[in-house]
């Protein structure tokens, strides 16, 4: 529970951000999206690596994964997806590169946290290898999951304006 009041408290900047700044709102709602996705995800039963290190939690593997998908998710839809002529594919190349581009900044940022000691290890440099592995796996599953809702929501509003809703 702890966690998802972590979650909450985090989440909080980004929902004002969206509220308050009409011009950064897709960010915020996303950035909050997945803070409090990590919030759920901590419920489920956690590794005892992350249950022990409670003043650490914002650098654990599926923190940094779900950050790393929510700025996946912003900075990948500040691309020109327009240039390309099939919707198919831009859809699936969003979803694409937000899933990998999440992956690699999970990755990235686990190893940079251990290796500058931000974080407490007991492993040595085997658990940093993994542990990257792991950011970067999760990374992929919470960037393809957070980019398949944005583009449900865009899809969406795409009918309702055709529609003349």
């Amino acid at each position: 529970m702890r966690q998802f009041l972590t979650a909450v408290v985090l989440a909080l900047p980004f929902l004002a951000l969206a509220v308050f700044a009409k011009r950064f709102r897709r960010g915020g709602v996303l950035m909050s999206a997945a803070i409090l996705g990590w919030g759920i995800w901590a419920q489920l039963p956690a590794e005892a690596e992350e249950a022990a290190a409670q003043p650490y939690l914002p650098l654990s593997a599926s923190f940094l994964a779900f950050v790393a998908a929510g700025l996946a998710t912003v900075l990948t839809g500040l691309l020109p997806w327009d240039r390309l002529a099939s919707k198919s594919a831009r859809r699936f190349g969003r979803a694409g590169v937000t899933a990998a581009s999440a992956g690699l900044i999970a990755a990235v940022a686990f190893a940079v946290s251990r290796g500058m000691g931000l974080y407490p290890t007991t492993g040595g440099a085997l658990e940093t290898v993994f542990g990257a592995m792991g950011a970067l796996h999760l990374g992929i599953l919470a960037g393809l999951a957070l980019a398949s809702v944005e583009l449900l929501v865009e899809s969406r509003r795409e009918k309702r304006s055709a529609a003349g809703w």
